[in-house]
């Protein structure tokens, strides 16, 4: 039996105007695929890339300022910060992508930015002692002061202590609820081969260290290890929506790579497509949920029966019965329709409202 199914759908955020048909045919499930909730936003030489999970590039924007990005977040509603080392612009992008604005943190030379769950957004200086903090709305809040010059910085997940790297590679950290320094419990020197790090919320630190990407205890201790062949440049990193994994690029090559927490395992990868030493930062934030689910209004199904398929061979004339069920027990009828057989076996089309 060969059949082709042709069906019509709804509710499809079509960017480029195009018509529901058309959309679909040409290639609505990378707006559409139900298996990838998350967004992997890449920093390279030529624009923000964002892929799916399956690696499929979405869309490039640009940040319309230069190409010395030193940080990028985003928040719990997908608002996107990105800072600039040489302009001091913080750029600020909606959940789409599209460029809302932009302020100045009055920092002269820009570092890392953070965002919270609350909105609020920290963000360091380049090579300096300070973290400045903003709500929503871009106003500037309070700053937070560092005995040691910071290099790269990371929010825990409870959203109250902020860690830091020195240029020592000490991981120092600030208790941001009490507005106080805590002692670090870390080895001096712990990160100072870090090109990246996030905090867990065990504790534990994983951190991207050129050579490879290790996961180590608050302790120091190593617990687990990433790496592929022919990797040794291994940069930005960030956490997948599902907690369950990560998402690393290398900046000699490229190549960003998913792995799985707790095994160690390769789950995907893609190249950005640029040459090497172009990929900067990385992002990963929730898909939005209008564009990894399709609504199906129904279903129209072209059949041939083939004489190989059925004995003895179809007959012109003869009538063919088609039943549509649920895919899950008690696989209950939601439709079912009759066509009619010509001569070579074509069933006239069967159509089924969802």
């Amino acid at each position: 039996m060969e059949f082709k199914i042709n069906y019509a759908q709804e509710d499809c955020d079509d960017d480029d105007g195009g018509s529901e048909s058309s959309k679909f045919a040409q290639g609505c499930d990378e707006c559409y695929s139900g298996s990838s909730i998350s967004e992997i936003l890449v920093v390279t030489s030529e624009g923000i890339q964002v892929r799916n999970t399956e690696g499929k590039l979405i869309k490039t924007f640009m940040t319309g300022y230069t190409n010395l990005p030193s940080g990028m977040s985003a928040n719990a509603e997908g608002k996107l910060f990105i800072s600039d080392l040489s302009s001091g612009e913080i750029s600020v992008f909606d959940k789409n992508g599209n460029l809302t604005g932009s302020f100045r943190s009055g920092i002269n030379a820009l570092g890392e930015i953070v965002a919270d769950n609350m909105s609020n957004v920290y963000i360091s200086e380049f090579e300096g002692s300070e973290i400045k903090k903003f709500d929503l709305h871009d106003n500037y809040l309070t700053s937070f002061y560092s005995k040691e010059k910071i290099n790269l910085i990371a929010l825990h997940p409870d959203n109250c202590n902020m860690f830091y790297t020195s240029d020592k590679g000490d991981l120092l950290s600030f208790n941001l609820c009490a507005n106080t320094p805590l002692v670090s419990s870390f080895p001096p020197g712990i990160l100072k081969k870090a090109n990246s790090f996030k905090i867990l919320s065990d504790g534990s630190i994983l951190a991207a260290v050129g050579e490879s990407i290790v996961r180590l205890s608050p302790e120091g201790k190593l617990i687990q290890s990433y790496d592929v062949q022919s990797h040794d440049h291994w940069s930005a990193l960030d956490i997948d929506t599902d907690g369950e994994s990560f998402w690393c690029a290398d900046y000699c090559n490229s190549n960003v790579r998913r792995f799985n927490l707790t095994t160690g395992e390769e789950i995907s990868y893609f190249n950005t497509g640029k040459g090497p030493g172009t990929v900067f930062r990385l992002v990963v934030k929730k898909a939005d949920e209008s564009k990894t689910k399709v609504s199906i209004t129904n279903v129209t199904l072209d059949l041939k029966i083939s004489s190989e398929s059925l004995e003895p061979s179809p007959v012109k004339g003869e009538s063919i019965t088609v039943s549509l069920r649920k895919s899950t027990p008690p696989y209950q009828i939601i439709d079912y329709k009759k066509g009619i057989l010509d001569a070579d076996g074509n069933c006239s089309p069967l159509s089924f409202q969802m």
